[in-house]
């Protein structure tokens, strides 16, 4: 009895001088318990009011069973207007639609939309203007907060972990977007083109070793936030100059948590083959080690942007992709939703060689880069013209 009492003591002597004997965090992972974010979702952002996005999807629902639910899309500033408020009534909604459905959820919170009280507890402001034609900003000049800081971490990071307590154990939400040194977009873009950018960008020290240490903090911050669910990175080039940033950022979250870290782009698309871009490259180097997927470039509407969609699933199906995310009409759309669920299967049934036959049969097939010679060929001659006149 004695030896039982003395060895009892002793291991609460060892607990407590060393926690990770009995720490959770030291524990192996049970990959069982990690909810799945795969399948086909709809992206559901703010700029489409509650009402409509709660009708359209619970008639996608209804009538799409091959729809696995949505990415909610939300502003940090309209979660959390004041420090000490959180409104989290527009998100639970959403969660509570796709959760009555059996569909899940990814939660998107954006980072740059920040509120105006991150600025006055010291977060210094990074301005742009904004060279994406296909924004409402575009030609306008931006604000957003230096993400590279520990003013901006530290407030960023008490949000996050604020919706850790809140969504991590929920079922339906099975994948979180990881937002770190993000400008105008849940891609690792970096917006430094003009000179006013690239001054801003020597003043608050955003350089490729400064950007890579912040995004391996952020991706431990989620990770550690939401212990049981996929956190996924959507990746763009950073530095024209030194590609070697996103690679390293990358191979970070893979080495270190393999079994919920997923990568995907946000352009995939069917004008051309896109092997040989640098972000499609490196899904197809780790889709063998972690889950990939995809968001569409476009709505396969609009032809001339998004390309064909058989084309699109040549190059999903390649590259393994295990869920792609379709935009808000294309997802409530159910005839064109279900084409591209049936040729997806197809894909997976038969190969992707078998879609890339039919891409060429059918005219859609267009060979690495050859869109890019096209349109350099094409700036070149009208550079010509000019010059003749």
């Amino acid at each position: 009895m004695r030896k039982n009492t003395v060895g009892f003591f002793i291991c609460i002597f060892l607990s407590l001088v060393n926690p990770a004997v009995i720490s959770a965090e030291e524990a192996p992972i049970d990959v069982a318990q990690i909810k799945r974010y795969e399948g086909i979702f709809g992206m559901c952002g703010p700029q489409i009011p509650l009402e409509r996005r709660m009708q359209e999807y619970e008639r996608t629902f209804q009538g799409s069973p091959w729809i696995n639910g949505i990415m909610i899309i939300e502003g940090w500033k309209a979660i959390q207007p004041q420090p000490d408020k959180f409104d989290w009534s527009q998100v639970d909604k959403l969660i509570a639609l796709a959760a009555r459905y059996n569909r899940k959820v990814s939660l998107f919170f954006v980072s740059f939309d920040a509120p105006q009280w991150v600025y006055q507890q010291g977060v210094s402001e990074f301005k742009f203007s904004d060279k994406n034609p296909h924004h409402k900003t575009y030609g306008q000049k931006r604000i957003v907060p230096v993400p590279v800081s520990d003013e901006f971490y530290g407030l960023w990071s008490n949000f996050i972990r604020e919706a850790g307590k809140r969504y991590d154990s929920n079922p339906t939400v099975a994948g979180v977007v990881i937002m770190g040194v993000n400008f105008h977009s849940g891609e690792t873009y970096i917006p430094l083109r003009q000179q006013e950018e690239i001054e801003q960008a020597k003043k608050f020290h955003i350089t490729p070793d400064s950007v890579l240490q912040y995004w391996k903090k952020y991706i431990d911050l989620y990770m550690q936030a939401f212990p049981s669910t996929v956190c996924k990175l959507h990746i763009a080039e950073m530095f024209r100059n030194d590609r070697t940033v996103l690679d390293r950022v990358v191979a970070y979250g893979v080495e270190r948590y393999p079994e919920r870290f997923q990568i995907q782009t946000n352009k995939l698309n069917g004008k051309g083959d896109q092997s040989g871009q640098h972000e499609y490259d490196l899904i197809m180097q780790y889709s063998s080690k972690i889950t990939v997927g995809f968001q569409m470039l476009a709505s396969f509407k609009d032809r001339e942007r998004q390309g064909s969609m058989l084309m699109t699933l040549v190059n999903g199906v390649r590259a393994q992709a295990k869920y792609y995310e379709l935009w808000f009409g294309d997802a409530t759309d159910q005839k064109t939703s279900k084409v591209f669920y049936d040729l997806w299967q197809e894909g997976k049934n038969l190969g992707w060689e078998k879609l890339l036959e039919r891409a060429k049969e059918e005219g859609d097939y267009t060979a690495s880069g050859q869109k890019k010679k096209e349109r350099n060929l094409q700036k070149n001659r009208h550079r010509g013209r000019r010059q003749r006149f």
